[in-house]
């Protein structure tokens, strides 16, 4: 561990039970934030962000403290290793802290001004990922203003920081992490961001004590491998409760945000203390497994909706645990409901089964118990669901372009992080990454002097979709490269507009396009053709 001599800003390293008492601080990264390599360099005290560290170690001298430390400037973060380690024990770090020092740039009252409240608890700092565990880990937390001005403590202000987080108070005074569902742990984090999309798992690990590899680049896929590492240490069934307002199926949540209801709901979550599954129960169950086929789980399941294959799918209950076994009688429970998922079983496999209707979860009365019976079922992966089901699963679309001029050409496509597009022999789209977030994307088409055009396209409840729109002359032209272009254009247009208007089929374009499947490549990749027609303007 990289520690700041608070005296003379010297850094040295520290390991094991060699480290000495330090303070920590917290904030919200900003522009001109000082690196190891300047302060190393000599360069820091230049720089605006210097600021919060002489804050920082000045308190530090104040408190009867030599060291603190700052992420900031306390990790090479030119060195992957380093900063793979360091992730991995940031939550140790902050838990190990005599003090940590919160700083809130955007908050300059005191905690007697009368606007107080509203300027404490709209600070960034409680929207950001990172700042979830420099919370909770800490045993003793002190918040300072713009100022550098004491403005209370975690304790002291505990009841205004539980009401904009939504972090039960007892949980703020350090109470057991390990007492509270994953469902809930993931709730709290429903609201904030990373810069990074990758962090708002990596920022998660520590409230789980779960070590992972980082891998930067693998986009969305971060926080399902958090939630896999979840299922395997924990066997926590209320980490499948998740809802989510949008088409998904697949057993993991794609955010903490598939976590919000809970905010909204926190009587539906798993009681302090509860076991939020049925297992060790006296059932002999063996807990769920995480497999290339998916989830591997002993579950509760009854028929639903008088519907052929369609299921609920107990996930825990509501209310005290049950004293004697589940296979009692339903007296025997004092429980007010069970939390279920809808699930519907694989027509060609019996043993494999797809979320369904992720919007909303299903509370059923406990009485009903004796309707349910143990089964051992798969519940899918997305991908395995989207590949069988031939949507979602654009990953190559050739391109067409009948009655194009020698002038007319594609020039690019958008987003650039999502599709790239090849020219040679023909032109091909190709999403050389896993399933992201969304797979809607747009080419931008230049026909003669001052003619561009987007072509939208994207997959919808898993079937392909495309509308053409024209854009204004002034929009290009004061735009440099599709990036720019399309970005411009979104801003007033949106590309949720041209998914909902997928449907509609103009009798007069100057360009036309269909996007259809057709057969497979010969390495199996599902391929679709985006034929565009064009006529003279």
């Amino acid at each position: 561990m990289r520690l700041i001599n608070a005296t003379n800003y010297q850094l040295q390293e520290f390991y094991g039970d060699q480290i000495p008492e330090y303070v920590i601080l917290s904030h919200t990264w900003g522009r001109d934030e000082v690196s190891l390599q300047d302060l190393q360099g000599g360069n820091a005290p230049n720089g605006i962000g210097f600021q919060k560290i002489r804050y920082c170690c000045g308190q530090a001298i104040a408190d009867g403290f030599q060291w603190a430390w700052v992420d900031t400037c306390c990790i090479d973060k030119t060195n992957s290793v380093e900063l793979s380690e360091a992730i991995n024990s940031m939550f140790q770090w902050y838990r190990d802290s005599s003090i940590c020092y919160v700083y809130l740039e955007d908050v300059d009252s005191l905690s007697d001004d009368p606007d107080f409240s509203n300027d404490f608890m709209g600070s960034r700092w409680f929207t950001r990922g990172w700042t979830l565990q420099e919370l909770i880990a800490p045993p003793t937390v002190e918040f300072y203003n713009h100022n550098w001005d004491e403005i209370g403590t975690k304790s002291s202000l505990r009841e205004r920081i539980s009401s904009t987080t939504g972090i039960k108070t007892r949980v703020l005074q350090g109470d057991d992490l390990s007492m509270y569902s994953a469902a809930e742990k993931l709730s709290w984090a429903s609201d904030r961001t990373t810069t990074r999309v990758e962090d708002i798992a990596y920022s998660l690990m520590g409230l789980f004590g779960i070590n992972m590899p980082m891998l930067y680049g693998e986009g969305n896929k971060a926080f399902i491998r958090l939630q896999e590492e979840i299922v395997k240490s924990h066997f926590d069934q209320s980490i499948f409760a998740w809802t989510a307002p949008h088409p998904h199926p697949g057993y993991l949540a794609r955010s903490p945000a598939d976590f919000r209801d809970f905010r909204e709901h926190p009587d539906r979550l798993p009681p302090r203390g509860a076991n939020p599954n049925f297992f060790d129960v006296n059932t002999n169950q063996p807990p769920p497994t995480v497999s290339s086929r998916g989830l591997k789980a002993t579950l509760l399941l009854r028929s639903a909706d008088n519907v052929p294959r369609r299921c609920l799918a107990v996930l825990y209950w509501i209310g005290e645990p049950p004293r004697t076994p589940i296979t009692a009688p339903p007296t025997t429970f004092t429980a007010a409901s069970l939390i279920c998922i809808l699930i519907e079983q694989n027509a060609h496999d019996s043993m494999t089964f797809t979320r369904l209707s992720p919007e909303s979860i299903r509370l059923v009365p406990v009485t009903e118990i004796s309707s349910f019976r143990w089964t051992p079922i798969y519940l899918e992966k997305s991908e395995s669901y989207e590949r069988r089901q031939g949507g979602e699963g654009l990953e190559a679309i050739q391109l067409g372009m009948r009655g194009a001029a020698d002038s007319d050409s594609i020039l690019g496509v958008y987003p650039l992080d999502l599709w790239a597009l090849e020219r040679e022999p023909t032109y091909v789209v190709r999403r050389p990454a896993g399933p992201p977030e969304s797979q809607d994307g747009a080419l931008l088409i230049y026909l003669g002097p001052t003619r561009y055009f987007l072509v939208y396209f994207g997959m919808c409840e898993g079937a392909p979709w495309c509308v053409v729109e024209r854009i204004p002359e002034g929009v290009a032209q004061a735009a440099f490269g599709t990036d720019q272009i399309v970005r411009r254009f979104l801003r007033t247009e949106g590309m949720a507009n041209a998914r909902s208007d997928r449907h509609i089929e103009p009798t007069r374009r100057e360009v036309s396009a269909a996007l259809r499947r057709v057969p497979a490549a010969s390495d199996g990749t599902i391929r679709y053709r985006l034929q565009m027609s064009f006529r003279p303007g």
